[in-house]
C-alpha cells in the first residue's frame, strides 16, 4: 500500500509484507495476542488476528513493526471514513 498524507502535512502508511510496517503512529493504546488498537496523526487504526505483537514502536519517528497473522483493519479516522476509502480514493 501507498504512504499518504494527512491534512496536517504527516505522513503516515500500511504496509503488510512479512511484518506489518505502521507510519504515523502517535501512541500504542492496546496491545494483546487478539488485538493492536494505535492511535496514528490521521486516526484510530484497530488490527484484530491472531498472534500479534509489536516488535519496534519508536513514537519519535512514529514508526510501529509488528508480526502476526491480521484477520480485520479498521481505521476510525476524522469523518468515519474507512480505512479502505481512505486509501483509494
Amino acid at each position: 500500500m501507498e504512504d499518504k498524507k494527512d491534512n496536517k502535512g504527516r505522513g503516515y502508511s500500511l504496509r503488510i509484507e512479512k511484518d506489518i510496517s505502521i507510519g504515523g503512529v502517535k501512541k500504542a493504546v492496546e496491545c494483546t495476542q487478539t488485538l493492536v488498537r494505535l492511535e496514528l496523526a490521521c486516526g484510530m487504526l484497530t488490527i484484530r488476528g491472531k498472534e500479534l505483537d509489536i516488535k519496534k514502536l519508536d513514537l519519535e519517528s512514529g514508526e510501529a513493526v509488528m508480526t502476526g497473522f491480521p484477520a480485520e483493519i479498521t481505521w476510525g479516522g476524522v469523518g468515519g471514513k474507512s480505512l479502505v476509502r481512505k486509501l483509494f480514493k
